[in-house]
């Protein structure tokens, strides 16, 4: 607990140095590029919520986020994925995970984005044809233990970003940086990410830059120790306070109402809302040695896609998956709006059994 304690406060140390950094973008209203890498190709990690850094589980898809999760049973492996999102947007994905003697773990992924079919007009509203939006992610991972530092290891990916609407392309590079603590006999699994570190190389439009969806989390696990289930808590964005959407339009109707019923409209802080934001809570419960169910909250999700007199299921994912010596089969849904929920499949290919 001594070295876990050292590794909290180093994570609230790197934390607030990064919060008293200027940053730019925001969650919300178009602020940075290159959105699609926060979409989730792994169905496991998008049944906990979108985000899971610290879940010690046998799948070589935990590569996508966090190569420190890796270990003996999850390598020489290769996951192939499809995700059916909203609106005819469509993922595919794989990832093979390999280690290298005692030095470490090494990862390759390729992630395909398809937007479907769009009709090209003129500004008379006139048809010139046909295009089809792309998005595309090749990423190199690696992670090594720290021989000196029991229980800690960090580890990296590197994404190279292309991207093609019609006439307009970008090209970008960009990296995440994980420290990880893992306790196999306390079951307790800690990871400090600072996400999508890196810049557009080429713009689609001349000099005009813009920032990537920069993030800082961390997630704590514990896996129980008399039931076979793992609570985790997962604090994102904690490099900016406020991602809280304001509504505009919101705000002037109820201001007008009170109006009309002759109060004064008081200025609110929404502390508590916007704290919550930051929060996912997930938990994986194993059934046996080859099945297993989760499920997560988001509650930045759930807040921002919920319509004022229906919430649904919003912010509510689940996933269910099916490991064996030689393959693992995995669904999640997660419901984002009353327009549907994406569908995750993934199969995971364990080739030393073959």
């Amino acid at each position: 607990m001594y070295l876990f304690k050292r590794f909290i406060c180093a994570a609230a140390c790197a934390v607030a140095a990064l919060t008293t950094t200027p940053t730019h973008g925001q969650v919300t209203g178009g602020g940075t590029t290159y959105a699609f890498l926060n979409l989730t190709p792994a169905p496991r990690v998008a049944a906990l919520g979108g985000i899971a850094l610290a879940t010690t589980a046998n799948d070589v898809n935990f590569a996508f986020y966090n190569p420190a999760l890796l270990d003996s049973n999850s390598v020489h492996a290769i996951a192939i994925n499809y995700v059916n999102y909203l609106a005819d947007i469509k993922l595919a994905s794989a990832v093979y995970a390999g280690k290298i003697s005692k030095i470490g773990y090494y990862t390759v992924g390729f992630q395909f984005f398809d937007y479907g079919k769009f009709t090209r007009t003129d500004a008379g509203a006139n048809e010139l044809g046909d295009f089809y939006p792309q998005d595309y992610v090749l990423q190199m991972g690696y992670a090594m233990p720290l021989k000196k530092v029991k229980n800690l290891s960090v580890a990296t990916n590197i994404k190279f970003i292309g991207s093609q609407y019609d006439t307009y392309s970008s090209v970008g590079v960009a990296s995440d940086l994980l420290l990880s603590y893992q306790n196999k006999a306390t079951r307790l699994a800690a990871v400090l990410a600072v996400k999508n570190l890196g810049s557009q190389l080429k713009p689609y439009v001349t000099g005009n830059y813009e920032p990537l969806p920069f993030d800082v989390q961390l997630n704590i696990s514990k896996r129980l120790e008399h039931l076979p289930f793992r609570a985790g808590v997962v604090l994102h964005h904690l490099h900016q306070w406020n991602i809280r959407y304001d509504d505009p339009a919101d705000r002037y109707y109820k201001e007008r109402q009170l109006l009309q019923a002759g109060e004064t409209p008081v200025e609110q802080s929404y502390f508590f809302d916007k704290a919550l934001r930051h929060v996912i809570l997930n938990g994986e419960l194993s059934l046996g040695k080859s099945l297993n169910v989760q499920f997560g909250y988001n509650h930045l999700r759930r807040q921002e896609l919920s319509l004022p007199n229906f919430r649904g299921r919003n912010g509510i994912s689940f996933g269910v998956g099916i490991d064996t010596k030689r393959f693992g089969f995995s669904y999640a849904n997660s419901a984002y709006s009353l327009v549907g929920a994406s569908h995750h499949i993934a199969i995971n290919l364990k080739l030393d059994s073959f």
